[in-house]
């Protein structure tokens, strides 16, 4: 028999029992979220200026532009030593305009006259630019939502180039190449910020542990700062580099060889027998250059 309690005893038995569950729940939560993520979310309550798997949103959306801005770059510059119109860019800006409406094309042509066309691709390229921005947002929760919106957005380049009307099988190039660089630039620059999904592919692919001294946000910023001047100096150095080689030559100063024989007259009554013949304008010297002969 379990013995007597005195009448003035507190009943305080139960209490001890419970006590001992809530521990025993709390501990339990602890490790199963532990075991979740690999201890990176706990870690992250206990230490918020720990940077891991928190990239700010801003920085994601300039992630985004910088990966897309190097992978439209690269591709350019492979599309410039062969093809400029195999250019993703290029392409996507022509299929833009030749979808255009008359009227827009008018309205432009008279609002910026010759720089219409330039006008028109720096539209679509600020518009892919968004997108890309809007795919690091995408990335910073789940990185292969963000990695597949710049692959589409790639696919819709690849499919421009490959269905204008010279296209040969080897203007995909650029294509794969803006694909290749676009992921790489994507993948390093979260890596850089400190990116959880990343940290823990990149420690998975090389087979080592995850490391137990993870960054801190100022040396995560610095690597960012040095990694992120690295990609936008690419990025502007292969656009202009591309845009270089791949400019048509200017036909200013191009002069037309003057005849050493003068053609024969169109003999007499033969415009009247064919109305379409138009007769030659006289040579003048505002026309040729030089004096009639």
């Amino acid at each position: 028999m379990p013995p007597r309690r005195s009448p003035g005893t507190p009943d305080d038995g139960p209490a001890a029992p419970a006590s001992g569950a809530a521990s025993d729940t709390a501990a339990s939560l602890s490790a199963s979220l532990e075991r979740a993520d690999g201890g990176s979310r706990t870690k992250r309550i206990l230490n918020p200026h720990n940077p891991i798997g928190t990239v700010g949103r801003l920085r994601a959306i300039l992630i985004g532009i910088l990966a897309a801005g190097l992978g439209m770059a690269l591709g350019h510059l492979v599309a410039s030593f062969r093809k400029a119109s195999a250019s993703p860019v290029l392409a996507v800006g022509e299929a833009v305009i030749d979808r255009t409406p008359t009227a827009l094309k008018d309205f432009a042509i008279k609002q910026f006259g010759t720089n219409d066309k330039l006008v028109l691709l720096l539209s679509v390229s600020a518009g892919a630019l968004v997108l890309a921005g809007i795919a690091g947002l995408l990335a910073r929760r789940i990185f292969l939502l963000g990695l597949a919106l710049e692959l589409v957005l790639v696919a819709v380049a690849g499919y421009a180039a490959m269905t204008r009307p010279a296209a040969v099988a080897s203007d995909i190039v650029p294509t794969i190449v803006t694909a290749l660089a676009g992921t790489l630039a994507l993948f390093g620059l979260f890596w850089l910020s400190g990116d959880a999904f990343t940290r823990r592919t990149v420690d998975r692919v090389l087979r080592r542990p995850t490391a137990s001294d993870e960054p801190t946000l100022a040396s995560t910023r610095r690597v960012f700062l040095a990694g992120s001047g690295v990609v936008a100096a690419g990025a502007v150095g292969s656009a202009a580099i591309g845009q270089k080689l791949g400019a048509v030559p200017s036909t200013a100063g191009l002069a037309l060889p003057v005849a050493k024989e003068k053609a024969p007259a169109i003999p007499v009554g033969l415009t009247a027998q064919y109305p379409a013949i138009t007769p030659c304008a006289p040579r003048t010297a505002s026309s040729t250059g030089s004096t009639p002969p």
